[in-house]
């Protein structure tokens, strides 16, 4: 997991997370979040936010660990090899 902190809204933001295939639905997911849910509960900060590209097992396997989707944007992959794809926003708020 890669995740980094905005000052201007307050909010974790995760850029990277990842479990190995082999690993997954062994719980390591929940407990990476974990990790991450009590460094921003330390901080008082607002939430987790997270950028999903259109990938339907990670956007499900982000909804199992509480993140709710909060906005799409149809343009965020303009001018990029990915043109055409689009950008959700998940959220998860404390």
């Amino acid at each position: 997991m890669a995740c980094g902190y905005n000052q201007w809204n307050k909010r974790l933001v995760i850029w990277h997370f990842y479990v190995d295939r082999a690993e997954r639905r062994k719980g390591f997911g929940r407990q990476l979040m974990d990790c991450a849910l009590s460094l921003v509960a330390s901080g008082s900060k607002n939430g987790l936010g997270r950028n999903e590209q259109c990938d339907y097992p990670g956007v499900i396997a982000y909804q199992r660990l509480g993140f709710k989707l909060c906005g799409f944007d149809a343009t965020l992959y303009q001018g990029t090899v990915n043109e055409g794809e689009f950008g959700l926003f998940l959220a998860r708020y404390l």
